[in-house]
């Protein structure tokens, strides 16, 4: 699971505090398939063999995979059920 404040992978001043650095300290083969913004917490699907990556990456391009994001926030919405269409 990614923390929030972490970045997926180097960049802006992030070299090695990176989920790609803690991953690969883990498996040197290991790619992160996505990213989460580095304020974004959650979890980050990784493949650790070229078999892995090209099956998941089909999957992906297949439309197999699903992202969901899910948000806490304080108080009682007016509806039971709603969409936000904004970015979080």
């Amino acid at each position: 699971s990614k923390p929030a404040g972490l970045p997926t992978l180097p960049g802006a001043g992030f070299l090695e505090r990176t989920l790609l650095h803690r991953v690969r300290c883990l498996d040197p083969e290991a790619v992160p398939m996505h990213r989460l913004g580095r304020h974004t917490s959650g979890l980050v699907l990784c493949a650790c063999t070229p078999r892995a990556r090209s099956r998941l990456a089909h999957a992906w391009r297949t439309g197999r995979v699903v992202k969901r994001y899910r948000a806490l926030a304080a108080g009682s919405p007016a509806a039971a059920r709603f969409a936000v269409a904004q970015p979080i």
